[in-house]
């Protein structure tokens, strides 16, 4: 036997609405769709959602609340990168254009993690750029150009952020070869 459909009055529906409105509605505080939850999407299905949101831009007023929402959150030391403002501190008077055109000559122009040449040096956009110049010991002010610096191009730079331990370790065992 199936169930009656009831055709409720405008009022009536009014009325329900308002009951079930904020706190009162029955998935007030919930996230998310319970019936999805530990599902495992296969590879054509994630590559779907992917390319449906593929090259989709936030509005100017989405971009702005997402600004407003993250600033001073990972300021200074809420930083997980935070080293104790060492990045404030100056460089030696040594380390100039001049001391870092002769160590990118002395490498031969040539990243010394992963030898791309400074000619082939691109970003994401197309531009191109120089190599950069790394301190082993990660200290400013020593510019001591045959056993603390060395070319790296960003890629390779941007590794030596993290397990400093690790590439002061690689980068002398590197260059006492």
């Amino acid at each position: 036997m199936m169930a009656k459909e009831y055709k409720f009055s405008e009022e009536h529906r009014r009325k329900i609405g308002e009951a079930i409105k904020g706190k009162n509605h029955p998935n007030y505080g919930k996230r998310g769709n319970k019936s999805k939850l530990g599902q495992h999407l296969s590879e054509e299905t994630k590559k779907k959602i992917g390319n449906k949101s593929r090259g989709r831009r936030h509005s100017i007023k989405t971009k702005y609340k997402i600004s407003e929402g993250r600033k001073g959150k990972y300021g200074l030391e809420n930083n997980p990168n935070w080293k104790g403002g060492i990045s404030f501190e100056p460089y030696s008077k040594e380390f100039n254009k001049q001391l870092k055109e002769l160590i990118r000559k002395r490498d031969k122009y040539k990243c010394r993690e992963c030898s791309i040449h400074q000619n082939n040096l691109t970003t994401k956009t197309g531009k191109s750029y120089i190599l950069l110049i790394h301190h082993i010991d990660y200290n400013k002010l020593n510019c001591l150009p045959t056993t603390n610096l060395l070319s790296l191009c960003r890629k390779c730079h941007l590794k030596t952020n993290y397990k400093r331990e690790y590439w002061i370790k690689h980068f002398k065992e590197m260059t006492t070869k």
